[in-house]
């Protein structure tokens, strides 16, 4: 077996060598068998069902393709060699089949739940369910809505960004962006979106104190190098209740797995009983 081996190694070495100078190579009948280990053989068609040659050059490609094939020889060859050499073989099937039988079971579960499930829910269910499990979404954090501004301290128009940020009307928006940009400053408008702190305090490089972070408020904290600007429209404390609006998606997920997993456990009851109602499954005890 392992003469075998060894001999087969060797012609392919010697086969994805002459393949590799020979350009018409990836021109060749897709059936035709470009490598072989035991009884299992790579064909010509394989590398153009699993490789992507597109915009490589010609060698490129072969040097492609010549990856592939010795990757693939020497992969069944370490299969072969650890399947001959190893003790507990047994158990290694006997987790595979475990592993594809779970494998398969989940595939026609997912295929089920999307057959017979729909993820649509409207906003009158996730208010109940927010409403009668309230204790779920409670705070562990600030949460924010506003606008964050990150400049360089000693940039000369910092007092009109600051000035500007106090005042954040419709049409000082395009204001802020524009003396921003010629200032090479970092301008992030979160108004509409509720953002925890620590998400803002990313993209600050000044730490920001909680005790402040009020409504209609602008927090500025700087350093030798940045001055930060802080507009809060709005705020909750840690230990408030999160807004419908910020947890509305963590609760369609909720209610669409708990969905998910009623249908499926039905399902098996059902099955259950209609096996051992038509004898398809025994029980003895």
């Amino acid at each position: 077996m392992m003469l075998k081996q060894v001999t087969c190694s060797l012609f392919l070495m010697l086969f994805v060598a002459s393949c590799s100078m020979d350009s018409s190579f990836l021109r060749r009948k897709s059936n035709e068998v470009i490598a072989e280990v035991g009884n299992e053989k790579l064909l010509r068609d394989d590398l153009t069902r699993n490789l992507n040659f597109k915009n490589l050059s010609e060698s490129d490609s072969l040097l492609v393709v010549d990856s592939y094939i010795k990757n693939w020889v020497s992969d069944r060859l370490m299969y072969n060699k650890a399947k001959s050499s190893i003790d507990n073989i047994d158990e290694v099937d006997s987790l595979v089949d475990v592993y594809k039988r779970s494998l398969i079971i989940y595939e026609y579960e997912s295929q089920l739940v999307n057959e017979h499930l729909s993820d649509q829910m409207s906003d009158a269910q996730l208010r109940i369910y927010y409403k009668e499990n309230s204790s779920l979404f409670t705070l562990t954090e600030p949460l924010l809505r506003g606008m964050l501004l990150v400049a360089y301290s000693d940039v000369p128009d910092l007092q009109v960004l600051e000035s500007l940020m106090t005042n954040p009307t419709e049409n000082n928006l395009d204001l802020i962006s524009s003396v921003s940009v010629k200032n090479a400053a970092k301008f992030e408008y979160f108004v509409d979106n509720w953002l925890p702190l620590s998400e803002v305090q990313k993209n600050s490089p000044v730490s920001l104190r909680d005790k402040e972070l009020r409504a209609g408020h602008l927090v500025s904290a700087s350093d030798s190098v940045h001055t930060v600007f802080l507009y809060v429209q709005e705020s909750k404390e840690a230990g408030d209740l999160q807004p419908f609006e910020y947890t509305k998606s963590r609760i369609r997920s909720i209610l669409t797995e708990q969905s998910k997993n009623e249908y499926l456990r039905n399902y098996r009851k059902g099955l259950y009983e209609i096996g051992i109602q038509k004898g398809d499954a025994k029980r003895y005890k």
